[in-house]
């Protein structure tokens, strides 16, 4: 699933030829985490974070912006994987990246909010239907025979997503659009795949 879905279009910029009292009096006046600091042409030079005010107010008022931040390295592409993300913002701690195209313009932010919301689309949480939960031995060929039975049972998957838990263990949630649980264990049952646990979500 792609960044671009869930990013948030709205965000503020500042030039390279902006001061440092413009980013200071940008972040007072519109209560923002991140100001996003553009060359000449547009393109993505650098960010401002709420948490970079301490070190603003260490330089001169009148400083240009392009001789107090470096160009920036943790950015993400529109096309870029949320699940990908996810390991970005563990890696770099921030709580809110940049998005821009493949002209490095910025086009949007991708923060924790939308990490959230993002999940909640993949897995279907927002979607009524059952959920079987089922744990598998982590090799080859185990989710054949599932995907099979849901399959020719006219049943629709919304989400399926998967956990190691063990060496040899693997556990599996599936979300399906029918809200029958009796049904969905019937089916399950009749084709003698275990499993821990249905539940119908609204």
């Amino acid at each position: 699933m792609y960044v671009k879905l869930w990013m948030k279009k709205n965000f503020k910029t500042l030039k390279i030829t902006n001061t440092v009292d413009d980013a200071i009096k940008l972040f007072f006046e519109k209560d923002i985490e991140i100001i996003l600091i553009t060359r000449k042409n547009n393109t993505l030079l650098s960010a401002i974070r709420r948490e970079d005010l301490a070190i603003l107010m260490e330089y001169n008022s009148d400083d240009y912006l392009i001789d107090v931040f470096e160009p920036i390295e943790d950015f993400l592409y529109e096309d870029d994987l949320v699940e990908d993300v996810l390991l970005t913002m563990l890696e770099t701690d921030y709580k809110i990246l940049p998005v821009v195209d493949y002209d490095m313009k910025p086009v949007g932010l991708f923060g924790f909010q939308e990490l959230i919301k993002s999940m909640v689309s993949i897995t279907a949480l927002n979607e009524p239907g059952t959920k079987v939960i089922l744990t598998l031995d982590d090799k080859p060929g185990e989710l054949k025979k599932i995907v099979e039975t849901i399959s020719n049972n006219n049943l629709n998957i919304l989400s399926m997503t998967t956990c190691k838990i063990s060496e040899n263990r693997r556990m599996l949630s599936i979300k399906l659009s029918i809200k029958d649980v009796n049904e969905v264990s019937y089916i399950l049952d009749k084709c003698d795949i275990e499993y821990d646990g249905i539940y119908e979500e609204a």
